[in-house]
C-alpha cells in the first residue's frame, strides 16, 4: 500500500476529510457496541483501525483531521 497516496488522496478534499471522520467514528462506535456478536465485527474493527493507522503514519495534518472536538478518534 502505497502510504502517502492514500493520505493525498483523502486530504485533498475537505468535504471528504469531514465524511471519513464521521464514518470512522461511527465504525468505532458500531463495532464496541457489538464486538462479542460475531467475527465478522471483530474484522471490522481490525481492519478500521489498521486503516486509521496508515492514514494517520507519520502526517501531522491527517492526525489533526481525527482530533476534533469531545470525540477524537487517535
Amino acid at each position: 500500500m502505497d502510504v502517502h497516496f492514500v493520505q493525498e488522496l483523502l486530504f485533498k478534499n475537505e468535504m471528504l476529510e469531514d465524511q471519513l471522520f464521521h464514518l470512522l467514528n461511527y465504525l468505532l462506535v458500531y463495532t464496541h457496541e457489538n464486538y462479542d456478536r460475531n467475527e465478522d465485527t471483530k474484522e471490522l474493527l481490525h481492519e478500521t483501525l489498521m486503516f486509521i493507522g496508515y492514514y494517520c503514519l507519520l502526517n501531522e495534518k491527517t492526525q489533526q483531521i481525527l482530533q476534533r472536538g469531545e470525540n477524537t478518534i487517535l
